[in-house]
C-alpha cells in the first residue's frame, strides 16, 4: 500500500460523532489536497504557502478537515493540527481529532503566552517556535487547521490582508530556519470573504 493509499484508508476509519459511521467519501478532495502539497515528493521549505477553503455552512467542511487531521495523524511525514475558532471555550470542540501529545503542547503554550485559546491566531510564528522544542520539524509537513477564520480575525480586529500577509511571511521564515515545509488551512463559511481572499492569490495563498 503506498503512501496516499494509507492516507485514505484511515480517512475512512474516522469515525464521524453522533452517527458512529465511517467517515466517507472525500477521496478526490484529500488526493487534490495531496497533490498541492506536493506529497510525497521531496520537502521543499518554498513549497510553503496558505490553502484557503471555502463553502457554505452545512457543505461538510469542518468533518472533512476534522477526518483529515485524525488521518494524517497517523502518518508520520506529517505534524497536523485542528484548531475550531468559534468553539475556542470548548477544548474537545476547540482540537476535535488532534493528536492528545500536540493538544498537551498547545495548551502549555497557551497558559503560559496568552491566556484564552481564542488569541491563538496571533501568535503562530510563536506557536510553531514553541512546537519545534518538543517535536521534530525538519523533514516533515506541519498542517495547523484554523477553521471559520474570517468571523474569528473580525472580532480581534484583523483583516483578511493582514492575516494572509502575516502568516505567509511566518510560516516561510520558519520553514527556512527547520528545513521543513508549513501550510496553513484556512477553512471559511464567510462566502463574501471570497475576493478578499482571491486578491491575495498567487501572493500569499
Amino acid at each position: 500500500m503506498n503512501k496516499v493509499d494509507s492516507i485514505i484508508r484511515q480517512l475512512h476509519s474516522y469515525k464521524v460523532p453522533d452517527l458512529g459511521i465511517n467517515f466517507m467519501d472525500r477521496e478526490i478532495e484529500t488526493m487534490n489536497l495531496l497533490d498541492l502539497i506536493k506529497y510525497p515528493d521531496y520537502i521543499d521549505p518554498t513549497n510553503s504557502f496558505n490553502i484557503v477553503i471555502s463553502g457554505p455552512w452545512g457543505c461538510g467542511k469542518t468533518e472533512f478537515m476534522r477526518a483529515l487531521t485524525y488521518s494524517l495523524s497517523k502518518i508520520e511525514d506529517f505534524l497536523i493540527m485542528y484548531m475550531n475558532l468559534p468553539k475556542s471555550y470548548v477544548k474537545e470542540e476547540f482540537y476535535a481529532t488532534t493528536d492528545i501529545n500536540i493538544i498537551q503542547v498547545i495548551e502549555e503554550f497557551i497558559t503560559s503566552t496568552l491566556g484564552i485559546r481564542s488569541k491563538i491566531i496571533t501568535c503562530i510564528y510563536d506557536l510553531i517556535n514553541y512546537l519545534s522544542k518538543r517535536f521534530k520539524l525538519k523533514d516533515k509537513r506541519l498542517i495547523i487547521i484554523l477553521d471559520e477564520v474570517v468571523n474569528s480575525i473580525k472580532q480581534i480586529g484583523l483583516t483578511i490582508r493582514d492575516l494572509v500577509t502575516g502568516l505567509s511571511k511566518e510560516i516561510y521564515d520558519i520553514a527556512w530556519k527547520f528545513h521543513c515545509q508549513i501550510h496553513t488551512i484556512l477553512v471559511t463559511s464567510e462566502q463574501t470573504a471570497l475576493y478578499e481572499f482571491k486578491r491575495e492569490e498567487g501572493k500569499t495563498c
